[in-house]
């Protein structure tokens, strides 16, 4: 049986976990929108990056209050890297694909929030995972659906 300094230890690292994954999709946002021409495509992705960089920054917030040192890097996961390569790879290229790509990362995030929200059930950064995972998301379906449509 794990004990309660050990899970405590778990999921402040699944909040570490949480920037981490905010910083590299903010900056694999803003990388995609700087390097696509496509006006919709900037503009969407432009606020993604921005909703993720205050994400990252109120789960450092978050984690200072709980008196642990908040990441200020990115570097999840190689995942997440490949996600942004592929993406980034797919801009001047078809539409859908470039859904699909945003979809696929979108998925990951998706996921990692989902594990951690459970995590920190009744502490007080609790509120904090909860909401963003419901923007995340209602981002997850919007890109879904612009994948559908693109079909």
């Amino acid at each position: 049986m794990r004990s309660k300094a050990h899970i405590e230890q778990e999921s402040l690292k699944n909040l570490q976990a949480l920037i981490e994954i905010n910083l590299d999709s903010a900056a694999g946002f803003k990388t995609a929108s700087d390097e696509t021409e496509v006006s919709r495509h900037k503009t969407l992705l432009r606020d993604q990056a921005i909703e993720r960089e205050r994400f990252a920054h109120e789960l450092q917030d978050e984690l200072r209050r709980l008196g642990d040192v908040a990441e200020t890097d990115g570097s999840w996961k190689a995942s997440v890297h490949r996600w942004w390569m592929d993406a980034r790879n797919t801009l001047s290229s078809d539409e859908r694909d470039l859904y699909a790509e945003m979809e696929r990362g979108e998925e990951a995030i998706l996921k990692k929030y989902q594990e951690t929200v459970k995590d920190v059930q009744g502490w007080p950064v609790h509120a904090v995972v909860q909401r963003q995972l419901e923007a995340i998301k209602a981002g997850h379906d919007r890109i879904q659906d612009l994948r559908r449509a693109a079909d």
